[in-house]
């Protein structure tokens, strides 16, 4: 419980005084990469879900007219279908990808960082980079409300 609320915490900081969380939970305490490592495997999941429910209505409007198609048209349905298949693959990929796309990302700024003459901790950037994508945890949120 203990955990839900500085998780909760965080996100509320980030969203409405970023700068003084930033200068407070980044620079002076510990970093703990729990709630960035949350956010970020959230936010994934969250937006895989809101995509294929996004495309669940238009799946079912092709297949539930598909008693007025010809032969032709049912060859295209197919083809669509098969279409719809490789457009899940692909959202639940693109999902999946946003975790070791923020490893990775963190990692080029930390070089950049380090390249320019600056001294970077990469678990400090990492936390950093997870409580970014606190927005697009939201967006999963409410693409599924919606939905």
């Amino acid at each position: 419980m203990k955990k839900a609320k500085q998780v909760l915490h965080s996100l509320l900081a980030v969203l409405f005084i970023p700068n003084d969380f930033a200068q407070e939970e980044l620079t002076t305490r510990e970093v703990s990469l729990f709630a960035p490592s949350l956010i970020v495997s959230l936010s994934a999941l969250l937006n895989i879900l809101g995509f294929l429910l996004a495309q669940e209505p238009l799946t079912s409007a092709v297949v539930n007219h598909s008693y007025y198609l010809s032969e032709a048209d049912l060859d295209l349905l197919r083809t669509l279908d098969n279409l719809m298949y490789i457009n899940y693959f692909t959202t639940i990929l693109g999902g999946l990808a946003i975790v070791p796309f923020w490893i990775i990302g963190t990692g080029f700024v930390s070089a950049w960082g380090v390249l320019m003459g600056g001294q970077d901790e990469f678990k400090r950037t990492l936390a950093l980079y997870g409580y970014a994508h606190t927005p697009i945890l939201l967006h999963g949120l409410l693409t599924i409300l919606i939905m």
